[in-house]
């Protein structure tokens, strides 16, 4: 027991540095103050696709957390102000880079006409939320949910896969304003598994009001998906190919019929393939040093599909019911090596070997009845009764190896078998009710 207890305590210590592979500036004006709610995007420089966005804070800093090395250009933009595209620059392997600042000089032009155009900018602050716009972007090709979550302002995924919100674990996720009830690796294989085309925007709210579950409190990341805005009957079928070490497919089909009373829609999607990973952590702990690899391959085969209706009944009242799902299941296995030397001479004492393989089947439901009221006074009253099923099976074998440092001669061995099903059913009713006591006459 004391030993499993050293190695927990190093992994804590030593994993935490990886959060220091960072770009970092102080956004000012052209008389250093800092302009806050500043937008600066951390682009590749060969292709300028998006890896990164930051939002300024208070003091106009900006930061870019878990930055792979690269070859990258910072785009700074703000109301008021001319776009600031800096030179291109090498980020190298354990590296922290800091630009000092940057100075954005205020944009004035003589109009004789103005045209105006609507659009949403790629990133809005608001006051209780920041939203990260997706929809008809070039953000939202090719990639997957969890890929745009990597990308969005205070936001980090891990190498375990754990969801990060500005230094917070323990995040609330939603779809559609509905949290979804899944441990850490159920719920990136469930993003995964979502293509970024489906993707309206996500909103992050780092410092939920009182009107949010206790369990939001570490911040909540909403992911809204898209509903087709078009009156009549509209559809769309897509189908994507991604390659890295290996290849990952994904197609989906929306199908859509809106009046000026009801809106009837539907969506399925589909993903799968294979994914790697590798991980590599070095530890000191007197009197052992612990040299560990992993080498991980999953892959399988994901659905989700959502379907409902809603009806306007007149300019204060409508009505609505939908219902969405996913299923999933996914295998994979773990190659583990853990060489335990000595701290002062560096001979190595023995060697762990732990190669786990594990399948994991998740089948969700999700279904929603909903009223909502608002007049022209400002009072808005929402009600929502919502059915949840959650039912998963994971089954997973670990077996623990102590071998001489040649890997072959056996010292000692533990092997681990689990099944750990999980059905849970949640019904809920809502009612929120909000009324303006302050309004202009």
């Amino acid at each position: 027991m004391k030993f499993i207890l050293i190695i927990l305590a190093g992994i804590t210590l030593l994993t935490k540095p990886v959060m220091g592979q960072t770009i970092q500036a102080k956004i000012t004006d052209n008389n250093n103050e800092p302009l806050t709610g500043a937008i600066a995007e951390l682009r590749l420089t060969k292709d300028s696709t998006l890896n990164k966005v930051a939002v300024a804070d208070a003091t106009g800093k900006v930061i870019f957390d878990q930055i792979k090395p690269g070859s990258y250009f910072i785009k700074t933009t703000f109301l008021g102000f001319n776009n600031y595209f800096s030179p291109a620059f090498e980020f190298t392997e354990g590296e922290n880079k800091d630009f000092r600042t940057i100075k954005l000089s205020s944009s004035s032009t003589n109009l004789k006409q103005a045209t105006i155009t609507a659009f949403k900018p790629l990133v809005e602050v608001k006051a209780d939320k920041t939203v990260f716009n997706v929809e008809n972007s070039i953000n939202s090709t090719g990639s997957t949910a969890l890929e745009l979550l990597q990308k969005a302002p205070g936001v980090v995924v891990d190498n375990n896969d754990n969801i990060i919100l500005k230094g917070r674990g323990g995040v609330m996720v939603q779809i559609d304003g509905r949290e979804i009830r899944m441990t850490e690796s159920e719920l990136a294989d469930y993003l995964r598994s979502i293509q970024s085309t489906d993707v309206e925007s996500i909103e992050i709210i780092s410092n939920p009001s009182s009107k949010y579950d206790a369990q939001g409190t570490a911040g909540i990341i909403n992911i809204k998906l898209k509903k087709n805005k078009n009156y009549g009957t509209n559809g769309s079928i897509t189908a994507g190919y991604a390659v890295g070490t290996y290849s990952k497919y994904n197609t989906s089909l929306s199908v859509n019929n809106r009046t000026k009373k009801f809106n009837i829609y539907s969506t399925y999607s589909n993903n799968w393939g294979d994914r790697k990973n590798e991980f590599y952590l070095y530890r000191e702990q007197n009197p052992f040093t612990f040299n560990q690899s992993s080498k991980s391959k999953r892959g399988g085969l994901s659905h989700n599909y959502k379907a409902g209706a809603d009806y306007q009944m007149n300019a204060k009242n409508s009505f609505g019911i939908m219902i969405n799902g996913n299923y999933s299941d996914i295998t994979g296995h773990q190659r583990n090596r853990n060489y335990i030397s000595n701290f002062y001479s560096g001979v190595t004492d023995s060697i762990l070997i732990s190669n786990q393989r594990y399948n994991s089947i998740n089948n969700n439901f999700y279904a929603n009845l909903n009223h909502h009221y608002k007049d022209t006074t400002g009072t808005e009253l929402t009600t929502d009764f919502d059915y949840g099923y959650y039912n998963g099976t994971r089954n997973t074998y670990q077996p623990n190896e102590y071998t001489l440092p040649d890997g072959i001669t056996p010292l000692s061995a533990t092997y681990y078998k689990s099944n750990t099903p999980t059905t849970i059913n949640i019904f809920t009713l809502k009612t929120d009710y909000s009324q303006s006591f302050l309004r202009a006459s």
